[in-house]
């Protein structure tokens, strides 16, 4: 049996959590392993014409998230205010 079988066999017989709790704890301790992986399979930008990297994504979607709470959380105490 090659090695690229007895991968393929190992995995298609290896749960899904096994295989998260290996990933997280090898990316922990080897530091090339780790950014190889968030290398490849960080999400990466929706558009083409974009030059973002997946971090800066992260930081918009998140500034969004919170200035929408924002809004409501205003808003919401406005229409308390306006029913007294």
């Amino acid at each position: 049996m090659s090695h690229n079988e007895m991968l393929n066999d190992i995995l298609s017989h290896t749960s899904k959590d096994k295989l998260d709790t290996f990933i997280a704890e090898y990316a922990e301790s080897d530091g090339v392993f780790k950014t190889s992986f968030l290398t490849q399979f960080s999400p990466k930008p929706k558009s083409s014409k974009t030059k973002k990297k997946p971090e800066e994504d992260y930081v918009r979607i998140i500034g969004k998230a919170f200035s929408k709470g924002n809004r409501l959380m205003k808003q919401m105490s406005e229409e308390r205010r306006n029913k007294i």
